[in-house]
């Protein structure tokens, strides 16, 4: 298990090296199913209806031994792991707490660290024994690593076959119209909010998750090379420079428009892309959420 720091920087909290100075010690709590919040209203007859359910933040408890083999040592070492925990109330950036397993997979969790790091009575001369409380907002573990799907423009006579879909100009992404559209799988437990990138030329897009039964289009000229990022979560969508383009998703459109998100296994997506020509690529980014460690 690690820390890693507002700026990056990762560090051990399972080493049990001397000359660490500092280990987990056994009991951390908090990393197994995300809390939740049932929200309901009374029934006429009795009983009470689900109206909607809401995850909420976590909070983590990690206890943490720190010692050294003189007073300065000790001192010096507290400062540094303290100074590595507490940047993020500084900084109003995250940390994030990693936790590896022995089949090379990791998952993580964005975290404030909120108290347990302040000292107690009798400790702090050569030893102590910290139980620092980490403040998640999201709730949910994720990936260390990013799922993105790309898709190119192909003209339409090009031999560039499945499973290798192409965008062609005004077509769909599996490159003819009524084709069955791609599928993405999101192995989270847990809905997935994807990143867009989108690179000229283009002039519209149009994005459907069919699993949803969602969509939402872009309508805005992009040259070659020029890029718009849409985020879904939370929603912004930038153009080049950084300028803000949402005044260009159609809000209003009679079909429903949501930046929508990925559900937990397969989502049937299919985009439609205006004015597509040598250089388009569309990516999507995803991050799959988990509710335990």
């Amino acid at each position: 298990m690690t820390w890693i720091d507002s700026t990056g920087r990762e560090w051990a909290l399972t080493n049990t090296s001397e000359e660490l100075g500092w280990f987990t010690m056994p009991g951390p709590a908090g990393w197994g199913a995300t809390p939740i919040e049932l929200v309901t209203d009374p029934r006429p007859r009795g009983g009470e209806m689900v109206r909607f359910i809401r995850s909420k933040p976590r909070r983590l408890q990690w206890p943490l031994y720190i010692g050294g083999r003189n007073q300065i040592e000790y001192t010096e070492r507290r400062r540094r792991i303290t100074r590595a925990i507490t940047m993020t109330t500084q900084r109003m950036v995250p940390g994030w707490i990693k936790v590896a397993r022995s089949d090379g997979s990791a998952r993580l969790i964005a975290c404030f660290y909120e108290s347990g790091l302040e000292g107690e009575a009798g400790q702090d001369w050569l030893s102590s024994r910290n139980i620092v409380q980490l403040y998640c907002p999201d709730g949910y573990w994720q990936d260390a690593e990013s799922v993105t799907v790309e898709r190119t423009f192909a003209p339409q006579n090009s031999a560039f076959l499945s499973p290798f879909f192409n965008i062609t100009s005004s077509r769909v992404i599996s490159g003819n119209e009524g084709a069955p559209p791609t599928t993405i799988d999101n192995a989270g437990d847990v809905e997935a909010w994807p990143v867009w990138t989108l690179t000229g030329p283009l002039t519209k897009i149009t994005a459907t998750n069919f699993t949803v039964g969602s969509r939402f289009a872009l309508t805005y000229s992009l040259a070659a090379g020029q890029q718009a990022t849409i985020t879904t979560e939370p929603p912004t969508v930038r153009g080049p420079g950084d300028s803000n383009l949402a005044r260009y998703i159609d809000w209003f459109n009679e079909d429903g428009t949501e930046l929508w998100p990925l559900l937990d296994g397969p989502n049937e997506i299919s985009f439609v892309v205006s004015g597509a020509g040598d250089g388009t690529k569309v990516e999507l980014s995803f991050t799959p959420r988990y509710e335990t460690a």
